[in-house]
C-alpha cells in the first residue's frame, strides 16, 4: 500500500510541474472607449451696429469655439425691433455666410472667429431709437 502511494505521489507530483510549465489556454479581448464630441462657445458678448452716415451700420464681436471633432456653427438672428418698427440685418460668421464647419480631424482650441452683423436703412423716415434684437449660435455635430 505504501509503494502505491509513493507511486501516486510521483505522478501527482509529474502532472503539477507538468501542468504549471506551460499555458492551458489563452484568451483575448478588444478594449474600445468612444469619446463624445465636446464643442463650447465662449466670450461671445452683445454688441452694438453704428454708422458713419445713417445709413449703412455694422458690428461684431469675436467669440472663440473649442471642440475635439468636427463641427457646424449656425448663425441665426431675429429682426432688430424698435416698438412697430424693424429692420432686419445680414449676419456672417468669419466673414463667409451664416454656416461654417470645423475642418474634419482637427480639433479647436480656442480658436477666435468673428461674428459680424450689418443692416442698411433706405428709408429715411425710419423711427428713431434703440433697435434689439438676437443672433444665436449653434454649433452641431456635421
Amino acid at each position: 500500500m505504501r509503494s502505491i502511494k509513493y507511486f501516486l505521489a510521483v505522478i501527482a507530483a509529474a502532472l503539477i510541474s507538468h501542468v504549471s510549465a506551460e499555458d492551458i489556454t489563452t484568451d483575448s479581448a478588444v478594449m474600445k472607449m468612444v469619446i463624445p464630441l465636446y464643442a463650447s462657445i465662449s466670450e461671445l458678448d452683445d454688441f452694438y451696429l453704428t454708422s458713419t452716415d445713417t445709413v449703412n451700420y455694422s458690428g461684431s464681436d469675436n467669440y472663440s469655439l473649442t471642440t475635439n471633432g468636427q463641427v457646424r456653427v449656425t448663425a441665426t438672428h431675429t429682426d432688430l425691433v424698435n416698438g412697430p418698427s424693424s429692420v432686419t440685418p445680414t449676419i456672417s460668421l468669419d466673414g463667409a455666410g451664416t454656416t461654417f464647419d470645423t475642418a474634419a480631424g482637427v480639433p479647436h482650441s480656442n480658436a477666435s472667429h468673428v461674428l459680424s452683423a450689418a443692416a442698411v436703412i433706405s428709408d429715411p423716415t425710419t423711427a428713431g431709437g434703440l433697435y434689439a434684437g438676437t443672433v444665436t449660435l449653434t454649433v452641431s455635430s456635421i
